[in-house]
């Protein structure tokens, strides 16, 4: 209902593509927040550490 005070265009599914999870996990490029991203960036500084 926010939504709908600036366009009648927004219906109860924007919700679903605005959610958190969904958001974050779509940044999966070099530096992204995507859980698969975050865990290849942990790989490499782990390497980068030991060495």
């Amino acid at each position: 209902e926010d939504y709908k005070a600036f366009s009648e265009l927004f219906d109860k599914d924007i919700y679903k593509a605005i959610e958190l999870e969904k958001c974050v996990s779509k940044r999966n490029s070099r530096g992204g927040t995507s859980p698969q991203s975050v865990r290849e960036q942990i790989s490499i500084i782990k390497k980068l550490l030991s060495e």
